[in-house]
């Protein structure tokens, strides 16, 4: 402004009703396993909702002025440390834990993340990243975020005014609470003396890649030998992934695996979403430039 903890050489599928939605499959991914997983997907049918929690995470006015019924809604942000050492640090996994429990998220259900994608800063793409990586909650993100469901029915939206009430409590109540764990991996900046294992990739705007701060980094410039691909061009003009660009992408990475960051590891993370869908193993690094910039001198 993390994937699912899978068991190597295990998947995990489930059927969702739907015209078009064959289901949910998320793979375990090895280095080159050229494994793909659906991440994103476009929704056609009322019907592909059944059995869904769908977790909003636009703003909260966006939130009280439309969205799905029984949808809840989640601050993305809540779930950073409230007292960081860098500005967008993760916040511990008992945290973690009672904001999702809190918000109403339950481990009954796989998840649907409605955003705005492009539009905002990666939220959507942020929750997907923290849920995919500590938890084993199938979970996907809605293709073009919530103005992509102009064509459903207006039956299926609701609104709640900004006295309503914004998080349903319905899926509070199946007795099946989130679990979180710590994943075998985790990445960190004094994991960049493995820089021979990966390739860097800063997807921020091209002026804070040449050195611009405009949300108040320690300094401005960016990771040494990282190559710019600025977020937004994975996606087209309404916020869809552009699988035009796979080939080209996908190339640039060389067949090492990518690491991407921006300023606080949101907009990286939607970034990390679509490489996972592209069949990747990509690494979002979640203290990005707010870390690197404090813990590095400018030539490093």
């Amino acid at each position: 402004m993390r994937p699912a903890f899978l068991i190597p050489g295990h998947r995990l599928s489930f059927l969702i009703s739907g015209l078009l939605l064959v289901g949910l499959n998320l793979f375990a991914l090895t280095p080159g396993s050229g494994h793909a997983q659906e991440v994103f997907i476009d929704l056609h049918s009322p019907s592909q909702l059944d059995r869904l929690q769908v977790i909003d995470v636009r703003s909260r006015k966006e939130f009280e002025e439309s969205h799905l019924r029984d949808s809840l809604w989640l601050e993305v942000n809540t779930l950073d440390d409230p007292n960081p050492s860098f500005p967008g640090k993760l916040g511990s996994l008992d945290r973690l834990q009672l904001k999702l429990g809190s918000a109403g998220i339950s481990a009954a259900r796989p998840i649907l993340i409605v955003g705005s994608t492009i539009a905002a800063f990666g939220e959507d793409g942020r929750l997907f990243w923290i849920l995919h990586r500590f938890s084993s909650i199938p979970v996907q993100i809605l293709n073009g975020g919530f103005k992509s469901l102009k064509h459903l029915p207006e039956t299926m939206f609701q609104s709640s005014g900004p006295h309503g009430k914004a998080m349903p409590s319905s899926f509070i109540e199946d007795g099946n609470p989130i679990s979180l764990k710590v994943p075998e991996e985790l990445f960190s900046y004094d994991d960049f003396k493995l820089e021979s294992k990966f390739r860097i990739f800063d997807v921020r705007s091209l002026p804070e890649y040449m050195g611009a701060t405009p949300f108040g980094s320690s300094r401005g410039g960016h990771i040494p030998g990282a190559k710019w691909i600025p977020w937004n061009s994975f996606f087209d003009g309404s916020g869809k992934v552009l699988d035009t660009r796979k080939k080209e992408i996908v190339s640039k990475m060389g067949g090492i695996r990518p690491l991407v960051y921006c300023t606080a590891g949101y907009r990286s993370a939607l970034v990390f979403a679509v490489l996972l869908e592209w069949g990747l193993e990509p690494i979002n690094y979640d203290g990005s430039w707010y870390e690197y910039s404090q813990r590095s001198s400018p030539t490093h």
